[in-house]
C-alpha cells in the first residue's frame, strides 16, 4: 500500500473508535436507565471494537512515520485512550461494576474530542529516541495508567456510596435519638414504631453500613484493588525498560528526568495503597482516598510533565510560554 492508503486507514481507524466509543458509552447510559444484561454486553462489545479500531490508527500512523507513533500530544492521548479502554474492558469482564461504563466512556470520548483539536502532524524525534526500545518501554506505562484511571473512578464510586449510607445511618440514629422507647411513637402509632421497624430490618440483613458494603461498596472497593494490582507490575516494568533504554543510549540507567522522578513517586504511592490494602489494618474509605491521590499523582507525571516540560526528555505538546 502507498503512503496515501496507509493515511486513510490511520484517519478511518480514528474516525471509527471515535464513533464507537460515542455508541457504547451511549449503550451504557442506557443500561443506567433500562438495566438488561445484553445492554452491558453489548456496550462492553463495543468499546473492545473502539480499542482495536484505535490501535490500527496508531500502527498506521506508526508505519507512516517509520517509528512508534508518540511524539506529540495528540498520539499520547490517543494511546492513552487505548490503554483506558483495554482496562476497562478487561476488569468489566472480571466484575458487574455498576455506574462505571458510562463515566469511562464519556471520558475517553473527551481524550479523543480534545486530542483531535491538536495538532495532527507526525513529529520527527531525534535520533536517540528512533529505537525498538519506544514500543515496548511506552505501552505497559500507559496501560498501567489505564488500570489506574479505572481504579480512580471505582474509588469515587466507593465514596459516593459510602457517603450516601453513612448519611442515612446518622439520620436513622437521630431519628432514633429523638423517638426514644415507647413515648411518642406509641401515642401516634408512628415514630418509635418506625424506629423499631427500621432497627429489625437492619438486624435481619446485617446493618445497613455492612448491607452497603457487602453491595456495590463491596464491588467499587475490589475493583480499585484489582486494577491497581494490574496495573503496579506494569508501571515497574515500564519503569525498568525505560531504565534499561536509558542505559543503552546514555550510558546510565537513571538520570532523574521529571517523567522519571514522577513515574518513580506514583509507583511508591500506589506500592504504598497496596501494601495497606493488604496490611488490612486500614478502612475501604481511607484506601479509596490513597487510589485518588496515586491518581493524581498520575497526571501530574502524565499531563503535568507533557504539557508544562519541565525540561524533560518525555515532554511532548507542551504548552509555550
Amino acid at each position: 500500500m502507498n503512503t496515501f492508503n496507509w493515511l486513510q486507514l490511520e484517519q478511518m481507524g480514528a474516525s471509527a473508535g471515535l464513533l464507537l466509543v460515542a455508541l457504547g458509552t451511549l449503550m451504557y447510559v442506557l443500561h443506567v436507565l433500562l438495566p438488561k444484561p445484553w445492554l452491558r454486553l453489548t456496550a462492553t462489545i463495543i468499546m473492545g471494537l473502539a480499542a482495536v479500531s484505535l490501535m490500527a490508527s496508531v500502527a498506521a500512523r506508526s508505519i507512516q512515520a517509520e517509528f512508534f507513533a508518540l511524539s506529540n500530544m495528540y498520539e499520547a492521548l490517543l494511546i492513552c485512550t487505548i490503554g483506558l479502554l483495554v482496562a476497562f474492558v478487561v476488569i468489566e469482564r472480571w466484575f458487574s461494576v455498576p455506574n462505571l461504563g458510562w463515566a469511562v466512556g464519556f471520558l475517553a470520548l473527551i481524550m479523543l474530542f480534545y486530542g483531535g483539536s491538536l495538532p495532527t502532524d507526525i513529529t520527527p524525534l531525534q535520533a536517540a529516541l528512533r529505537s525498538y526500545w519506544r514500543a515496548i518501554h511506552v505501552p505497559p506505562l500507559l496501560l498501567s495508567y489505564g488500570f489506574f484511571t479505572v481504579a480512580f473512578f471505582s474509588s469515587v464510586g466507593f465514596l459516593v456510596v459510602d457517603t450516601k449510607q453513612q448519611g442515612a445511618l446518622s439520620r436513622a440514629m437521630l431519628r432514633e435519638s429523638l423517638l426514644p422507647a415507647d413515648g411518642i411513637g406509641a401515642v401516634g402509632g408512628t415514630g418509635g414504631g418506625e424506629v423499631s421497624a427500621y432497627n429489625a430490618d437492619q438486624s435481619n440483613s446485617g446493618g445497613l453500613l455492612d448491607r452497603s458494603f457487602t453491595g456495590y461498596g463491596a464491588v467499587y472497593d475490589e475493583v480499585t484493588y484489582r486494577a491497581i494490582a494490574a496495573g503496579f507490575p506494569l508501571l515497574m516494568i515500564g519503569v525498568i525498560l525505560g531504565a534499561l533504554w536509558a542505559n543503552e543510549a546514555w550510558g546510565n540507567y537513571w538520570s532523574w528526568d521529571p517523567k522519571e522522578s514522577m513515574s518513580l513517586v506514583t509507583l511508591l504511592g500506589y506500592g504504598v495503597y497496596l501494601h495497606m490494602r493488604l496490611n488490612g489494618e486500614h478502612s475501604p474509605r481511607t484506601l479509596a482516598w490513597v487510589s485518588v491521590i496515586g491518581f493524581l499523582l498520575v497526571l501530574m507525571t502524565f499531563v503535568g510533565v507533557n504539557m508544562w516540560g519541565f525540561g524533560s526528555l518525555h515532554s511532548y505538546g507542551a504548552i509555550e510560554t
